[in-house]
Formats: structure tokens, sequence, C-alpha cells
């Protein structure tokens, strides 16, 4: 219960140290009570039953209540690991090909080339995108990076665990993945990108305060002009809110503002857009499951056959068309 994320939605932003303290403190709490409730009357024969079992039966009740209570009433969590793990994902792609490159262009092989960079979100899309490939007359590589930031390293920046991003800078190597793979379509999905507070003079701000989308927009213009000479064209993905658990309104104001971010960056650059909010959201509510399973199991990042539709989508707006013939 004690992690770095539920502790700074209570407005506790610690680590280290202090979060040992704490932790030892909670725990040294929960030791003295169980000693003097529960070890010491059964010890006396204070208890007030003759049935020690049953005694025993109700603290373990009464304790799994009062963790499930803790856990449900409490601040939800808020960092961008999977909270519920998606459903079984279906085998790899075609011939168990490695998602992360695809065959050298052939002049019998002018299949599209699509390469998906980003963060964690742009990881899970594209290997849904990689899976349902085969429909279409397009190839699919995915070199996302996870827990990562475009500002990681040139701002201070942080997760909501109040740590550096383990991941590094999301965009270190995309005009080096660019280069190497010479896609037809660079596309760009930054699906957390408005999770991440940075630094600006002594003040952690996101990306609706203004000083933060200029830094943001600068830094993500600056990768995509690096990148761009080995692409054909470069899409960027305008991204659908939380929802489930990561459904809060904050997020869906951060979330308006990301994406007003990442329109000014494809205006500077000529970019085109791949509007997945849209798609997802159309209403006041957005899709939640698909063909029997949820579109994205954990609010944030797509998997399993819910996500299917959504791949598809991306695909056939980046310019895929339909494989002759049944599908495989």
């Amino acid at each position: 219960l004690l992690t770095p994320a539920r502790l700074a939605e209570w407005g506790l932003p610690l680590s280290g140290l202090g979060l040992s303290a704490l932790r030892f403190g909670a725990t040294l709490a929960v030791t003295w009570i169980s000693y003097a409730a529960l070890e010491q009357p059964i010890r006396r024969g204070r208890v007030v039953t003759s049935r020690p079992l049953v005694v025993a039966f109700c603290s373990v009740l009464l304790s799994a209540a009062l963790t499930w209570g803790l856990a449900r009433g409490g601040p939800e969590p808020a960092n961008l690991a999977l909270a519920t793990p998606p459903p079984p994902a279906e085998a790899a792609g075609p011939g168990q090909r490695d998602r992360r490159s695809y065959p050298a262009r052939t002049q019998a092989d002018q299949r599209l080339r699509i390469l998906v960079v980003g963060d964690s979100v742009s990881q899970a899309l594209g290997e849904r995108m990689f899976f349902v490939e085969p429909r279409t007359n397009a190839l699919v590589a995915e070199r996302g990076v996870g827990d990562c930031s475009i500002l990681e390293g040139e701002l201070n920046t942080k997760s909501l665990t109040n740590v550096p991003h383990s991941g590094g800078n999301c965009a270190r190597d995309w005009a080096k993945d660019a280069a190497e793979l010479s896609p037809d379509v660079l596309l760009v999905v930054l699906g957390g990108g408005f999770f991440a507070p940075i630094e600006i003079d002594g003040e952690w701000l996101r990306v609706c305060d203004e000083r933060a989308r200029e830094a943001y927009v600068g830094a993500l213009v600056r990768r995509v002009e690096q990148a761009k000479p080995c692409a054909t064209r470069v899409a960027l993905a305008l991204v659908p809110r939380p929802i489930a658990k990561l459904e809060k309104p904050r997020w869906d104001e951060q979330t308006r503002c990301f994406n007003a971010a990442m329109r000014e960056a494809a205006a500077k650059t000529g970019a085109s857009l791949l509007d997945l909010a849209t798609e997802l959201c159309p209403e006041e509510r957005c899709i939640e499951w698909d063909r029997g399973g949820l579109v994205r199991p954990d609010g944030m990042h797509f998997g399993g056959i819910g996500a299917e539709s959504i791949a598809e989508f991306a695909l056939r707006e980046l310019g895929a068309t339909p494989a002759p013939g049944p599908a495989p």
C-alpha cells in the first residue's frame, strides 16, 4: 500500500530513507497492536471465547478486510505501469518475426513500412499493429521505450514515483532507428507525456502550463526534424484520455493540452496527425470494450483482442490497405 505513487497521490512524495522510515514505522505500529490486542490476551487467558481457532480466523478475516478497504478507499495508483495485466496476447506476428525490425525492401516487396516510436503506449500500440499487420499490406516495427520522457536529460523531470524515468529519453534513438530502417512512415506515440512534470525556474510544471508546453514542443520538433530525413513521412498521434482507475478530471485536462502541443509540433514539422483520441473517445465516454475484450486493460495501454480494431484503424490511417485474399 505504501508505494511512492500512492503516497504521491496522498500529498506525501516520499522516497529513499523517508519512505523506508514510514514503512518501518507502519510495520512497528501494526506489530504492537497485534501484540497488545491479540497475543497478550491469549497468553494471559483473557480471550473472550473458548475457541482459539475462531479468534484466529476472525483476526485473519479482519486483517484482510482492512487491507481491502485501504486499497479500495485510498487514492488510485497514478503510475503508468500496467495496473491490470491485459488478456494473454495471441502468438506473435508473422513467422515469429522480431517486431523491432522488418525485412529489407526489395523490388518484389514494396509493402508499406511503418516504424512506431515513443513511450510505453507506443510499445503497446505497436505490438497490436504488428499482430494485425498480416491483414494488410504493411510491415510494422516497434521501438518504443518504457518509462521515458522526451525531456529526460534536458530538463529536470520525473515520473509520478518522484524518480527519474528509468527508460531515459524516449527520443534518443529516433534518428538512428529511422536511418537503420528507412520507414515509409515514422509514427510517434507519446501516450503518457502529460503525466511527467518538468522543472522550469524552480517550479514543477505540466504541459498545460505555457512554459512547459513550449519546452515540450521545442524538444519534440527538434527530435522529429533529426529523424525526418530518413523517413518518407512522419505522423504524430493524438492520444485518448485515460479511463478506468486513471480517469480523473485533471488528466482529462492534461490530455487536451498535450494533444494541442502535438498539433503545434505537427504544424511546425509538416507531420500528419493520427487521431486516436477521436476514434476511441468520440463522445463523452470512451470506447472501453471491443470484440469481447478491453481496449485498454489498465486504462492507458492498448492490449489484447480488444485493441485490434484501433490497431487496424491506425494502419488504415497511415496508408495500409487490406491484404489480398483471406487474412492469415
